[in-house]
């Protein structure tokens, strides 16, 4: 008797009240720590990150190319980026997408006169074709008027991106800088892009004669805001 007596006593049952009590504070107390994403500020005041999204700046946002046939020949020009939008968690990189003008396409060549350079231009959009050069030789731009850029990932100073032109995909990983700086977000980079698995006639190369190198180098400063 004395046993039972013990085992069912108001102070034991007082306490596993309280244990249960403490049970139940403890994992709701876990469960709200573990919700979301949070970062320490210098205070060590936890505050939680939001993903923003920012949009691009086309007037003040450039895209420059160079192609060659050699290093000793070959053409610069720029590209317009017409629209896009970059998300960003803090510093890391959600999400981006971009639309480039493929008619925009532009040829900057120091010390050739406009004529020339507004027939390579239409060379390369295939808006003036002729036997020699068809309209599908490079960009077909009548038929293909925008390229679009999706960025994958960004992992020290290496952009993950897949570019749709001409209907098809060609997947590339290029050094570039992607900073967020206040109310304005940044993509910078030099790099270079190869077609050659795209089998874009101008770019296939003759045995005997060489051809257009299909690794084509990009300079891009693109400026997004708020």
């Amino acid at each position: 008797m004395v046993f039972n007596s013990y085992i069912w006593s108001p102070k034991l049952i007082k306490m596993k009240k309280a244990s249960v009590f403490f049970l139940a504070a403890t994992v709701l107390f876990v469960a709200s720590c573990s919700s979301g994403e949070e970062t320490t500020d210098e205070n060590g005041t936890d505050e939680k990150v939001e993903a923003v999204t920012y949009k691009l700046d086309a007037a003040a946002s450039t895209l420059s190319w160079h192609g060659e046939m050699s290093p000793e020949y070959g053409h610069d020009g720029m590209v317009k980026i017409s629209e896009g939008s970059l998300t960003m968690m803090g510093d890391a990189l959600e999400s981006g997408s971009f639309t480039i003008d493929m008619n925009s396409i532009e040829v900057t060549d120091e010390g050739m006169d406009d004529m020339k350079k507004g027939y390579l231009a239409a060379h390369l959009m295939g808006t003036a074709p002729d036997e020699d050069h068809p309209q599908n030789m490079f960009w077909n731009t009548p038929d293909f008027p925008t390229a679009t850029v999706t960025l994958n990932s960004y992992e020290d100073g290496q952009l993950s991106m897949t570019l749709n032109v001409i209907g098809k995909e060609v997947k590339s990983t290029v050094p570039a800088t992607v900073k967020v700086d206040g109310d304005r977000a940044m993509i910078m980079g030099d790099f270079a892009i190869s077609f050659a698995e795209m089998g874009i006639p101008g770019f296939i190369q003759d045995p005997e004669n060489g051809g257009i190198n299909p690794s084509v180098e990009f300079s891009l400063n693109a400026v997004l805001t708020k």
